[in-house]
């Protein structure tokens, strides 16, 4: 497929049908054939010129992909995490232009900045601008530093940017595992704290996030919460998918999702997973209660017998306690069983 049949190259004016006041009058009518002066792009190899295209929204999820640099998380996009640029979007259009580069292949526009705008143009059934650079004229680099440059937009989330972090240093080292937080951020060249923020917010287990209502655009204050609650959980032995039913069910949290904002729904959420997350370590405490069979004053040596809550279960613990008289005691034990 020749990428000259994609949309139209128009002047943006006319394609966004904007009048003095700046008010955009966007319909499925994608204005005339008049050609857009082109937008240059400086790159490390040289100036590169972008061509501004119109795409239908019908046609949209087909012919455009996310660039794979673009660390905004799609699984996460949905009417209620973007819920004010969708309103925006349904009542004006697309006021602002996006930005992609063809595929190796020329078969798909990848969107380098925009997937947002691209998810609430196909809601709305809105025309999608988008400039769009050749095909292999941009280093990773080069679209790293437009992402970075991008201002208007929703601001990606710690846990995004964490991600982004990490596919970076994968490309720039086969060590990364042996590498410590001070020598990652030397090779980024990101602030320590930064990175090492971004990095665990990255690294918390998805599923405790995903419980919540727009999760990549929960406050960061909250990802050391979770990274604690996942500690324990972990410790303690305890199922995520299992605590996230019961977060989820619990009658505090169903009447959050019913009453309140998505702020204090989120809010509400990290309460009830704090309050289980250390009952179920109180809990696991208290399953065994245990009792000395013998005192001694030698200190750490000990003999103990424990029963599990449900008493079907014993053990005996001994500390310090001479190899042969453990050996006895085994021996004893095996006699009487056998019997």
């Amino acid at each position: 497929m020749s990428n000259s049949s994609w949309g139209r190259q128009v002047d943006k004016n006319t394609l966004l049908g904007k009048k003095e006041l700046g008010k955009v009058n966007q319909t499925n009518n994608l204005g005339d054939k008049s050609t857009s002066k082109p937008k240059t792009f400086r790159f490390e190899g040289g100036i590169v010129s972008a061509t501004l295209r119109t795409i239908d929204p019908q046609l949209l999820a087909k012919q455009t992909e996310i660039h794979p640099l673009n660390p905004r998380n799609q699984d996460a996009l949905n009417d209620v995490s973007v819920k004010s640029t969708l309103e925006s979007i349904r009542r004006n259009g697309i006021d602002t232009d996006c930005l992609g580069i063809w595929s190796d292949d020329e078969s798909k526009i990848l969107v380098i900045e925009g997937s947002v705008r691209r998810y609430c143009a196909i809601q709305t059934a809105q025309a999608y601008p988008i400039w769009v650079l050749p095909a292999n004229s941009a280093t990773n680099k080069d679209i790293r530093r437009l992402i970075a440059d991008a201002s208007d937009k929703k601001p990606h989330s710690l846990r995004e940017r964490g991600e982004a972090y990490w596919k970076e240093a994968q490309e720039l080292s086969d060590n990364l595992n042996a590498m410590t937080n001070e020598q990652l951020s030397d090779l980024l060249d990101v602030g320590r704290e930064t990175l090492r923020k971004a990095l665990q917010a990255f690294k918390i287990d998805i599923r405790l996030l995903k419980v919540m209502p727009d999760y990549e655009g929960v406050p960061n204050a909250i990802y050391p919460k979770l990274a604690k609650i996942e500690k324990h959980l972990a410790k303690n032995d305890v199922n995520i998918d299992s605590f996230i039913q019961e977060v989820d069910s619990s009658h505090e949290v169903k009447t959050a999702k019913s009453e309140k904002s998505i702020t204090d729904i989120q809010q509400c959420i990290l309460s009830v997973m704090e309050h289980l997350a250390f009952k179920a370590k109180s809990k696991k405490k208290m399953d065994w209660q245990t009792n000395d069979l013998v005192k001694f004053d030698q200190k750490n040596k000990f003999a103990r017998k424990s029963i599990s809550a449900s008493g079907e279960n014993i053990r005996f613990e001994f500390g310090r306690i001479n190899s042969e008289l453990i050996d006895d005691i085994e021996e004893l034990i095996k006699l009487r069983l056998s019997q």
